[in-house]
């Protein structure tokens, strides 16, 4: 008993280094997001939670009021699981958004940015989300897709058909936008940290966001529209909901100005029309990714709708 209260002890004032702690954080995150259409399991993904939250801790990249806001979120989305109807499930709902936008757009304290070159701490910068490692934003869509999502394994036919064309779809629609009213030129990107980047865009921004806006918000919405008669408001506020929020991530930046910001709101609004006529957020997921990684590969600047 005693050797086991001593290990305990040494555990607890264990300090694990940054550069040490980070990957192996990220690493346990990215293999919870990949348990969700491998193996969903509730003791499989929470286990991978709880030893990235460790790491995080004792890398000192979240602080503990960091660790209760993960934690609030967490019981927030369970709660949300009972079914419970009126105002105290609108109001949760509103909490659990209002945390998550807080989440994204870094605005709360306790969470640090990495990346293998350099760390920030919580400053009032905002790195970009494909060269920096950002903690905070993997917990808006982490416990959605994790609580509500069927495992999918579809046929191929299913496959071609329900998710790779329209993401091809929304992807040739948003890159001849862009194109068009000059928002981005054909150009090869370059890759000085192309496979961190789409490592950390995955990871730490598309599944997240997905997660969020489409496995809770989009849904919530759908459940209370359908109740109302109202189909076409949900993809709508969804749309706008999510330009408010990347709008205002990119309030700083000059080029998110006037057509970028109604680019931004379409492209928004067909990652929601995508999920609405297919029912499966890997579209939305597949659609954006692609969307990515032709923005990285043929374009610059970077198309403004990842």
């Amino acid at each position: 008993m005693e050797s086991v209260m001593q290990y305990l002890r040494n555990l607890f004032y264990f300090t694990c280094p940054e550069r040490i702690a980070a990957p192996i954080a990220a690493f346990l995150l990215a293999l919870v997001f990949i348990t969700f259409w491998v193996r969903n399991r509730v003791w499989i993904w929470s286990v991978l939670t709880i030893f990235s939250l460790f790491f995080l801790y004792k890398g000192a990249l979240i602080s503990p009021y960091a660790v209760l806001i993960v934690l609030l979120l967490a019981i927030l989305h369970s709660l949300l699981l009972l079914k419970m109807k009126g105002g105290m499930r609108g109001s949760m709902i509103a909490l659990v958004t209002l945390l998550s936008w807080l989440l994204c757009t870094h605005f709360i304290p306790g969470f640090r940015f990495w990346s293998p070159e350099v760390s920030l701490g919580h400053v009032d910068l905002h790195p970009p989300s494909s060269l920096f490692l950002h903690f905070d934003t993997p917990w808006i869509g982490l416990f959605p897709l994790a609580l509500t999502l069927s495992l999918f394994r579809p046929s191929w036919r299913l496959f071609i058909c329900r998710i790779f064309l329209p993401a091809c779809a929304a992807v040739l629609i948003l890159v001849a936008a862009a194109y068009y009213f000059s928002l981005s030129s054909f150009k090869f990107g370059k890759l000085d940290m192309g496979i961190f980047s789409i490592f950390a865009t995955l990871f730490f921004r598309i599944l997240p966001e997905e997660g969020f806006y489409r496995t809770f918000l989009q849904r919530e919405l759908n459940a209370f529209c359908q109740t109302k008669r109202m189909k076409v408001y949900p993809l709508l506020a969804v749309a706008l909901i999510h330009t408010v929020m990347e709008a205002t991530l990119l309030s700083l930046n000059p080029f998110n100005q006037g057509i970028c910001f109604l680019y931004l709101l379409v492209s928004r609004m067909i990652y929601s029309t995508t999920y609405a006529c297919t029912g499966s957020v890997e579209s939305t997921i597949l659609s954006r990714f692609f969307l990515y990684l032709t923005s990285l590969f043929f374009f610059a600047p970077p198309i403004p709708s990842i």
